[in-house]
């Protein structure tokens, strides 16, 4: 509603200055409406507002998510998925969570100890 007021106002305010509404202006002088000007341009923007049809209903919000799976080489395994929910009219909360394990094989350690 805040954008079609102001595109309103601006769009008066193009007319009026082409129009001829407005004084011829120099490089040096500043153009302005009177009061009297700006209340019926704020009129006629609250009046298209208004009279705009109103929206359709939107379709019934869900929860949307998504999962997801890995196997890897040596016994790698992830797990992860997202979960998007609406809150209310207008809101919405994003829950998301991973888990992953390493099986690395154990190899013995070698230790040389007879190097220095």
């Amino acid at each position: 509603m805040r954008t079609l007021r102001s595109t309103c106002i601006a769009t008066a305010l193009l007319g009026l200055a082409f129009a001829g509404g407005a004084q011829a202006a120099d490089d040096a002088s500043v153009i302005r409406l009177s009061p009297a000007e700006i209340a019926r341009i704020q009129a006629e923007a609250d009046a298209r507002a208004t009279a705009a049809p109103a929206t359709p209903d939107r379709a019934p919000r869900r929860i949307h998510g998504e999962i997801g799976a890995s196997i890897g080489t040596g016994g790698s395994r992830d797990l992860y998925g997202a979960l998007n929910m609406p809150l209310g009219e207008d809101g919405q909360a994003m829950v998301s969570g991973a888990t992953s394990a390493r099986e690395l094989p154990q190899r013995p350690v070698r230790r040389n100890l007879d190097r220095r």
